[in-house]
């Protein structure tokens, strides 16, 4: 593909790296930059992590939900590119959360980052009885 850095893909993993520069090339070339970029060329300018920096990791978890649940929609439907490409679509913005957690944490954006619980387990019945 024109424009796009190769990957290193180990042997025997060619297929999924097909996948990872077929949503690359939709987000770079396609209906990202149609829809996202406009004139700006890097990805980490464009709108979309702006908007992600000012309203936290939600921003591009909750759109892949979205892209998520239309493909499911799209399930019976026999437009097989359609339902791929809302997937890739998926690829970039869960691409888009990685690169906001890869961000250094600064005093604006430090509120936004969840902090993930560490689940506890409820007592045993065993502990209960006693």
């Amino acid at each position: 593909m024109k424009g796009i850095m190769a990957l290193n893909i180990p042997k025997g993993y060619e297929a999924l790296g097909e996948v990872f520069e077929k949503a690359l090339a939709r987000a770079a070339f396609g209906k990202g930059k149609e829809r996202h970029a406009a004139d700006i060329k890097e990805f980490t300018a464009q709108i979309s992590m702006q908007i992600t920096r000012e309203q936290g990791i939600g921003f591009p978890i909750g759109q892949a939900r979205k892209k998520l649940h239309e493909a499911v929609q799209m399930l019976s439907v026999t437009q097989t590119e359609a339902k791929i490409n809302e997937l890739l679509d998926v690829i970039a913005y869960i691409g888009m959360a990685i690169i906001y957690l890869n961000e250094p944490i600064t005093h604006s954006n430090a509120n936004l980052i969840p902090n993930f619980p560490s689940i506890t387990l409820p007592p045993s019945d065993k502990e209960n009885t006693e």
